[in-house]
């Protein structure tokens, strides 16, 4: 039987330590209750996103609340070996929502949503959507089994993100050169441009600042693929 695995945002090592009950409630419990259906005496894995997770047993339950009681700590983080920063042009929601859900699967370790020039998604329907995009992340972490969430931050311009340091910096660009990186690298930012791509100017700034544009094949990919298509290559070239 599949464990759920559930993500906290409370420290769970001094629960662990002094062998102290987590006590869950609000929204988590009623998802554990009413959605997992969850009861006591069911195991699952809690984590709180600064590394490993804890085997638990539910030991009590009310209405709104759940109580675990933690057994075992695995260490294990299940982390790329390279710091991944995907800056992704905003796009429509449920793109946006697949592209942070499959970077997230895929090991990235944190997410920019950019302001560029092609961006067609108005300013109204993004601005307070920063941690909605961050649950989207906890909840990609809880089904692939990674134990450090990525970090989704508020909007910035693609001109602020773009002079952001890095070993090496990657950006989707058809007709672009064939990816290659170095085992010293170790630090990595990817650019994914808005539907229509970016700019003429926008590519000259980016190249500027030390992006080389990669070319993802014969055919134009939406956004949402050539996220899951450079963050594959990265995560998966040695």
């Amino acid at each position: 039987m599949r464990i759920s695995r559930i993500f906290l945002a409370q420290p769970l090592s001094k629960h662990f330590s002094h062998q102290t009950p987590v006590i869950i409630s609000d929204d988590q419990a009623h998802y554990m209750q009413n959605v997992l259906r969850l009861n006591v005496g069911n195991q699952v894995t809690l984590f709180d996103g600064n590394g490993g997770e804890y085997l638990g047993i539910i030991s009590e339950q009310a209405k709104k609340s759940i109580t675990v009681q933690l057994e075992e700590f695995n260490p294990e983080d299940r982390i790329a070996n390279r710091h991944v920063r995907l800056g992704l042009c905003i796009i429509k929601r449920d793109a946006m929502d697949t592209a942070i859900q499959k970077a997230t699967e895929l090991g990235v370790s944190e997410i920019h949503p950019l302001i560029s020039d092609r961006v067609s998604v108005p300013q109204k329907q993004y601005q307070n959507r920063q941690q909605h995009w961050q649950n989207v992340a906890i909840s990609a972490c809880e089904q692939c089994g990674m134990n450090r969430t990525p970090k989704v931050h508020s909007p910035l311009t693609l001109e602020t993100w773009s002079q952001l340091e890095a070993n090496q910096k990657f950006c989707a660009l058809p007709g672009g050169k064939t990816l290659q990186i170095q085992d010293s690298d170790q630090s990595i930012n990817l650019l994914v441009g808005p539907e229509g791509g970016l700019s003429p100017t926008e590519i000259d700034r980016v190249q500027t600042n030390g992006f080389t544009g990669i070319g993802l094949g014969e055919r134009i990919l939406r956004a949402e693929t050539a996220v899951i298509t450079l963050t594959s290559l990265v995560m998966h070239l040695p």
